[in-house]
């Protein structure tokens, strides 16, 4: 689960923390003039999530002269209108890491933004303890980037 404020009654083991950094196609990174951002529509419960605006501040530059011409309503949506070839977007570097490593991505700068919050495992207090829940928390840690 993004983040753990939904299960105030259950065990959570914190695995990772993801980060967005600006990504493409490579016919998209091979020629940058005017392309078109892709926003990813965090909804009203992640006001704390990275934007483009957040990204311009962290690097600054300044934004294009028009706004982001995709909003995507989730980050799976975005990365695939990115791969597409229809903009640049602020990826997740994990839900991305295999597009990235095929290729069919290309990071644009080393520089990253992590998000606010970890990815968790969730576990009842029940659960916590089973031999078989502990081995599969361990393998989680040790696989996430």
């Amino acid at each position: 689960s993004y983040g753990g404020r939904q299960y105030p009654d259950h065990i959570k083991t914190a695995l990772f923390t993801d980060a967005v950094q600006p990504m493409a196609a490579p016919q998209i990174a091979a020629n940058l003039t005017n392309a078109a951002r892709i926003e990813i529509d965090w909804g009203r419960n992640f006001t704390s999530a990275p934007r483009w605006s957040d990204w311009y501040t962290l690097t600054q530059t300044a934004p294009p002269a028009t706004p982001p011409y995709w909003i995507a309503t989730s980050t799976g949506m975005a990365l695939t209108l990115a791969e597409q070839g229809a903009g640049i977007v602020l990826g997740q570097v994990a839900l991305a890491h295999q597009a990235l490593a095929q290729g069919k991505l290309v990071a644009l700068d080393p520089r990253n933004m992590p998000l606010p919050t970890a990815y968790f495992a969730i576990t009842g207090h029940h659960q916590s303890r089973n031999s078989k829940v502990q081995t599969l928390l361990r393998h989680l840690k040790s696989a996430a980037p």
